[in-house]
Order: C-alpha cells, then structure tokens, then sequence
C-alpha cells in the first residue's frame, strides 16, 4: 500500500511538473514573419496608370501568392502586403488585351517597405519570319550584327519600344 501510495504521489508531481512547463511553453511569444507593403503604379508603355490589371506577389516556397493580388484603379496604383521573402512580382490584365502583355520580374526580395514601384505592362510582341534565315559560319569570337523592324499588330514600326530591350 505505502508503494502505490508513492507511485500515486510521484504521478501527481510528474503531471503538475509537466502542467508548469507546458504553461511556461506556451506563454512564450512566437516570432512571426514581418509583413510589409509595396504599392505603386502600373502603367502602359506611355507612362499611362491601367486600371484592372492584377497586381500579384507570388512564392512557392512560402506557400503564399495566390491571395496577394489585387486590382488596380484610380490610374493603375496597387498596393501589396506579404510576409518577409524572395518574390516573384509581376501584373496582368484581368480582361485578355490585344494591346497589353504581362509584367513579371522573379527574385524580388521583400525585405522592407517599398513605395512607387512601377510595373510597366508592355504591348505584346511576337516574332515572324517572312523567309529562311541563315546566318553562315562564324566563331564564338566573331561579331554578328542583325537589324530588323519591330512592328505593332497594324504593321507600323513600334519606335516606343526600343529602349526597352536588346536582343
């Protein structure tokens, strides 16, 4: 009797022992990620805010993105807030656009607020080609030049986009 006596005292001990640690433990702040906002502009290859376009961060590896996004208005001005990470950033049109492409840019590293960013959504380019291209034999040491024409979608040289690449 005086064995289980103990044995019934030293569980109670264990159980209270195990209740403070239990409370202590969950007492502790956690560290939670920092959020922080970006706003800015989207805007068209004049400059001009778009409205309806979806502003979006997205990272896989935090299992965050599809819910951060949003539509743009009042001439094209977002804001996001995320958790603290390494993003990829971008905007598209909500409404498909004969006029508009997408805007994407990866390795965006949040790490702070961030004010007047502009997302420049450009028209859509495509290549063509009229004819066999061949440009000859030539070595890694050797230059090649091409030219060509960057033409809209009503066949008019787009001199708005030069600029903007190099190939």
């Amino acid at each position: 009797m005086q064995r289980d006596r103990f044995n019934v005292k030293r569980s109670v001990q264990y159980i209270f022992a195990l209740g403070l640690i239990l409370g202590v433990l969950t007492s502790i702040p956690t560290v939670n990620a920092v959020d922080y906002t970006i706003s800015g502009q989207v805007v068209d290859i004049d400059g001009v805010g778009i409205d309806n376009v979806w502003a979006f961060l997205w990272n896989e590896g935090l299992g965050v993105g599809n819910d951060i996004k949003i539509a743009t208005s009042g001439g094209g001005y977002f804001e996001l807030t995320a958790p603290e990470g390494l993003y990829e950033i971008g905007a598209w049109p909500i409404e498909s656009s004969p006029d508009l492409a997408h805007y994407w840019s990866p390795g965006y590293n949040l790490d702070g607020p961030e004010t007047g960013m502009i997302m420049e959504v450009l028209p859509p380019l495509s290549m063509t080609n009229t004819g066999d291209i061949y440009l000859g034999k030539f070595s890694a040491s050797e230059t090649l030049s091409v030219t060509f024409d960057v033409l809209d979608q009503n066949q008019l040289e787009e001199t708005r986009l030069s600029s903007k690449f190099t190939v």
